[in-house]
């Protein structure tokens, strides 16, 4: 598996960063859409929130597989210092054979689906493993990314 870039997230190599990741990984437009034509494939529910896969971006070795998700929230949620959010955008690493999860990256963002202002971003190491718990969005993600194999 390739190794994940070293990124300065302060300031205003934070906003050129975040995008420059959204671009090469993602690609998303205001319509879900990624630049390569295919649609975020929408996994399930949960509690109110909508879940979501981009499967252009999976990348595997072995029965691990990284793959983006984004989380969309029906109702505003809010960080630690009050900025809202509406949506978030993950880089998730998940272990098919183990049903575990690493949290890579993680953005959250002003609008749905990805698009508007990042108001919080994850630093430093992955955060996990984790566990897949039932009936959880872990397990929606799960199934959509490790179903594929």
């Amino acid at each position: 598996m390739k190794p994940r870039p070293k990124l300065n997230w302060s300031g205003r190599n934070f906003v050129i960063s975040s995008l420059a990741v959204l671009l090469t990984y993602a690609g998303s437009t205001a319509t879900g859409q990624t630049t390569s034509g295919s649609p975020w494939e929408r996994v399930g529910t949960y509690e109110g929130r909508a879940l979501y896969i981009d499967p252009t971006t999976a990348r595997r070795s072995g029965s691990r597989i990284q793959i983006f998700t984004i989380t969309d929230l029906k109702e505003p949620n809010a960080t630690a210092r009050g900025r809202q959010y509406f949506s978030k955008k993950a880089l998730l690493e998940f272990d098919c054979t183990k049903r575990t999860f690493k949290v890579l990256q993680d953005v959250w963002y002003t609008r749905r689906m990805g698009q508007g202002e990042p108001v919080f971003q994850t630093e430093g190491e992955p955060q996990g493993p984790y566990a897949i718990q039932s009936d959880s969005p872990g397990e929606l993600f799960w199934n959509g990314a490790c179903g594929r194999r």
